[in-house]
C-alpha cells in the first residue's frame, strides 16, 4: 500500500494517495512495526506539504523525528549500528577501481607534461 501511495503521488493523485498511505499507516501501527511507519509518515508528510497543508506535514515530521530517535536510541539497531561505525573508523576505505583510473590518469598527465617541459627546455639549450 506504500508503494502504491508513493506511485500514486508521482502521478499527482495526491487524494488517492493519502488514502492509500493512511491505512498502510494504520496497518503499521497496529502490527506495531516501527520501520514500516517511518515510510508512511515521511510519504503522509510529504502529501501533505504538496497539497500546502503544512500545519499537518509539520507534525507528521515531528512524529516521524520522534519514531526514527525512539527506534535507534532504545532498539539494538542503534548498538550495531554503533559499533560497525567504530570498526568502520579503524579501517581505511579501499580504493575502488574508479580511483585506480583516475589516479593513473592523472600521473599519466603529469609525466606527459613533466616529458614536454624537459624537451622544449632541451631545444632551447640548443
Amino acid at each position: 500500500m506504500t508503494a502504491i501511495g508513493r506511485n500514486l503521488i508521482e502521478l499527482n493523485e495526491i487524494d488517492k494517495a493519502l488514502g492509500y498511505l493512511n491505512k498502510s499507516l494504520e496497518i503499521t501501527v497496529g502490527l506495531k512495526t516501527p520501520l514500516e511507519s517511518l515510510e508512511n509518515y515521511r510519504n503522509l508528510a510529504y502529501a501533505s506539504a504538496i497539497l500546502h497543508n503544512f500545519k499537518a506535514a509539520d507534525s507528521l515530521q515531528d512524529i516521524f523525528a520522534e519514531t526514527y530517535t525512539e527506534i535507534y536510541n532504545s532498539d539494538s539497531i542503534a548498538g550495531n549500528r554503533n559499533v560497525k561505525m567504530k570498526m568502520e573508523e579503524g579501517t581505511p576505505s579501499p580504493v575502488t577501481d574508479i580511483n585506480k583510473w583516475i589516479i593513473a590518469f592523472l600521473l599519466f598527465i603529469a609525466i606527459l607534461m613533466m616529458s614536454v617541459i624537459a624537451f622544449r627546455s632541451k631545444l632551447r639549450d640548443n
